[in-house]
C-alpha cells in the first residue's frame, strides 16, 4: 500500500463525504497543534475506533480511493468478489438502513444495452415477494455500472460455518429453501448457483436463498455469447455446485432447466 502524507490524506476524507463538515472541522481542531506529530495510519485507526470510518474505508482511503457513494447508497465494507461481481456491504442514505448492493464485474458490461436490461430485469424482481428469498429493494447505476439492492442479513451465509450442518439443522433450512426454489421455478426463473454461500441467515438462523435476480440477469447477458462465457471466460456458476448439463453443454442436446438448482 503506497504511502500518503496527512495533507492527501486529509483531502481524500474531505473528497469522500464520509464524514461531516463538523466531523472534519473538529478533526482539524484536533490535530492542528500537533500536525507535525500526526501519522496517517493511527490517526485512521483511531477514527475507526470512533465509529467514524469503517476498516475497509480507512483501507481504500489509504490506497487512493476517495468515492464511496453509488446513488443514494453509502458503501461500507467489502462482503465478497465472486464470477458474477462484487458484493458490498451499505447503508441507505435516505433510511439509514443496513442494505447489500452487489455489481456485475465491469468486464461484464460488452454492449450498451446490458445496463438497461440489467436495470429493467431487476426492477420486475423488485415486485416479486417471498419469505424465504433475499428481497431485492432497488436498482441504479454508477458510471454506466449498474448495481441491485438487496436485503442486508446479519446472520452469514452456510459457507461462513466452520463445522458441517447437524442433520437437525439440515432439516431447519432445507425445506424452506427448497420452497423457495420451487417459487422462483413456476415463474420461469433458474438461480444457475446454488451453494453455501447463497443460503443466508438472519438474526434468528431463518434461511433465506440469495442471489436469485442476479444470477438470472447477468446469465442472460453472457448467455448470448456461443460458449455461455464472457470474453475474460467467466462461468457463470461455481464449478464444484454445477450440473454436468452446465459444464460440459456440448454433452447435452437439450437446454437445461430448473433440474440444475435441484443437482
Amino acid at each position: 500500500m503506497p504511502t500518503i502524507d496527512l495533507g492527501e490524506f486529509l483531502e481524500r476524507l474531505q473528497r469522500s463525504d464520509l464524514l461531516t463538515r463538523d466531523d472534519l472541522d473538529a478533526l482539524a481542531a484536533e490535530i492542528d497543534p500537533v500536525r507535525d506529530a500526526v501519522q496517517v495510519e493511527p490517526l485512521g485507526r483511531k477514527l475507526v475506533r470512533r465509529g467514524q470510518l469503517t476498516g475497509w474505508q480507512l483501507q481504500m482511503l489509504l490506497s487512493g480511493r476517495d468515492t464511496f457513494q453509488l446513488g443514494n447508497y453509502r458503501l461500507l465494507d467489502l462482503l465478497g468478489r465472486g464470477g458474477m461481481g462484487t458484493v458490498f456491504k451499505a447503508s441507505d442514505t435516505r433510511l439509514g438502513a443496513e442494505v447489500v448492493v452487489k455489481a456485475p464485474h465491469p468486464v461484464m458490461i460488452k454492449d450498451a444495452e446490458f445496463a438497461a436490461r440489467f436495470k429493467r430485469e431487476i426492477q420486475s424482481l423488485v415486485k416479486l415477494s417471498h419469505p424465504n428469498i433475499v428481497k431485492v429493494m432497488d436498482v441504479g447505476v454508477h458510471d454506466g455500472l449498474p448495481f441491485a439492492v438487496m436485503q442486508y442479513l446479519s446472520g452469514g451465509s452456510l459457507e461462513d460455518r466452520q463445522q458441517p450442518c447437524s442433520p437437525t439443522e439440515i432439516l431447519e433450512w432445507l425445506g424452506d429453501i427448497a420452497d423457495a426454489l420451487d417459487f422462483m421455478h413456476q415463474r420461469g426463473l433458474i438461480h444457475r448457483d446454488v451453494k453455501p454461500a447463497n443460503i443466508l441467515l438472519d438474526e434468528s438462523g431463518r434461511a433465506y436463498l440469495g442471489d436469485f435476480g442476479i444470477a438470472k440477469v447477468v446469465a442472460a447477458g453472457v448467455e448470448s455469447d456461443e460458449k455461455g462465457l464472457t470474453g475474460t471466460g467467466t462461468m457463470i456458476g461455481t464449478g464444484e455446485f454445477m450440473a454436468p448439463e452446465m459444464l460440459m453443454p456440448d454433452l447435452y442436446s437439450d437446454e437445461y432447466d430448473e433440474r440444475v438448482d435441484q443437482y
